[in-house]
């Protein structure tokens, strides 16, 4: 199963985007220290394996949290890449524990992008795993 936004399309599946707009494609949020993108998985679970980013072609992410939750309120770190160098358009690839289901999944920036700004600019965002219903 994956679960894909691009440039802002299956915005059904996204809650919080800190006031996030989409230009040339890509998904951004506000240049907010701890800027955030959150991914609502509405009636399913996902125990999760990996998940890929696909990076923009600039303010690519550098330090970030990959987080997730049952209730949107308390959150657990599946990943925390920290100094990364990817390039414009890069597929990152990140495997991650998978330990339960989960209902939402969210991007935490935790750093500079690569331009010395907070915004988190992406181009499309991927999870796996195994898919339950409620």
């Amino acid at each position: 199963f994956i679960t894909t936004f691009s440039g802002g399309t299956g915005a059904s599946l996204i809650t919080a985007r800190d006031d996030t707009s989409t230009y040339n494609g890509n998904c951004y949020t506000d240049n907010a220290i701890g800027a955030t993108i959150t991914v609502d998985l509405k009636n399913k679970k996902l125990t999760s394996s990996k998940y890929t980013i696909q990076m923009s072609d600039n303010y690519l992410l550098r330090s970030w949290d990959f987080d997730a939750s049952n209730d949107n309120l308390t959150w657990t770190t599946l990943d925390s890449p920290r100094n990364t160098n990817y390039q414009p358009y890069e597929w990152v690839v990140r495997d991650i524990p998978a330990t339960m289901p989960y209902k939402y999944f969210r991007i935490v920036q935790q750093g500079d992008d690569s331009l010395g700004t907070q915004y988190i600019c992406i181009a499309e965002l991927e999870l796996y795993g195994i898919l339950s219903y409620e």
